[in-house]
């Protein structure tokens, strides 16, 4: 409830001045959500007793970033969750050296994912353990694009083949080819590389949803 004071007196009128309110938003929105046209409910009301009076009147403005003070106790303990969030998820930032196009690269982001999955999402009814598993497959799709054929490793059967990417891909069926049977492809295979650079957007853009900062460290 807001009291607004003072009030403007003439010799025959009593009215409100006009004031501002600001209004901030805490959280940022995924990757994908159309930012224009957002819908916001906001409401004002008088006394019923001065009802008949005088109405409110709203107007919306955006208020320039810079003006907005980002250091109150408040945004500085968001700033502050935020940060232990990221430092939860122990297998990003990826290093400068990854390289989204060879295989090597992908094997060690898999296994350090699956060793997050396992030992620190823990929980499988979670969003966590769900964006895990999903940020999982799409790492060993990368690293293995031939699969469900040709060679690959085992991976901890606790992470079930499900979710929208990985069931999508068992359909399609993988990359193939007479070299990926033979364990000889290499980071050469045009085939591969188009995999892996096909998945790297899409990667991305999964690690957005839990992660606030940038997923490659730059050098």
């Amino acid at each position: 409830m807001i009291f607004p004071d003072p009030l403007h007196h003439t010799s025959s009128i009593c009215s409100p001045i006009p004031f501002q309110i600001s209004v901030s938003f805490r959280g940022t929105l995924p990757v994908g959500i159309s930012l224009a046209n957002i819908p916001l409910q906001v409401s004002i009301s008088v006394p019923q007793e001065y009802a008949p009076y005088v109405s409110p009147v709203l107007q919306a403005a955006p208020i320039a970033i810079e003006s907005v003070s980002m250091t109150t106790p408040e945004t500085q303990k968001d700033r502050d969750s935020e940060d232990s969030d990221d430092n939860y998820i122990t297998f990003l930032p990826l290093p400068s050296q990854f390289n989204h196009l060879r295989q090597a690269s992908w094997l060690k982001l898999l296994r350090d994912i699956e060793d997050w999955v396992l030992h620190i999402a823990v929980d499988r009814t979670s969003s966590e353990w769900t964006w895990g598993s999903d940020a999982f497959w799409m790492a060993y799709i990368a690293a293995y694009p031939a699969f469900p054929g040709g060679l690959w490793e085992r991976w901890d059967a606790d992470i079930a083949l499900e979710g929208q990417f990985i069931e999508a891909w068992m359909i399609k069926s993988g990359h193939s080819g007479a070299r990926h049977d033979s364990g000889g492809c290499s980071d050469t295979c045009q085939g591969c590389v188009g995999v892996r650079a096909e998945i790297w957007p899409e990667f991305t853009r999964l690690l957005t949803v839990f992660y606030g900062r940038r997923a490659i460290v730059s050098d």
